[in-house]
């Protein structure tokens, strides 16, 4: 996990490997899915998430605020998973 410096990050999705749906790589140390991106919302606290994963798809954009923690799972899969991302400051 990490954040950026700066006012806005984001990531668009321009190739992904074809994976059938309940055949993801899963880490079974954390729980989380090969190849998806995982934003954390919030602190430790007794009966809440606050870890928001979401499957990678050509075509989605996530903007969010350059410092809300987020990384993407490592991918060792065939086939190539392709991004582009972004950080921007606002100036008055």
């Amino acid at each position: 996990m990490h954040f950026h410096s700066g006012d806005i990050s984001g990531v668009m999705y321009l190739k992904v490997p074809a994976i059938e749906s309940g055949h993801e790589q899963k880490n079974y140390i954390s729980g989380r899915k090969a190849g998806y991106i995982n934003f954390l919302i919030g602190g430790k606290q007794r009966f809440a998430r606050s870890l928001i994963s979401f499957r990678p798809v050509v075509g989605n954009f996530f903007v969010f605020p350059a410092w809300l923690l987020h990384g993407a799972e490592p991918f060792q899969g065939s086939g190539v998973r392709r991004s582009l991302a972004f950080n921007a400051s606002v100036h008055e």
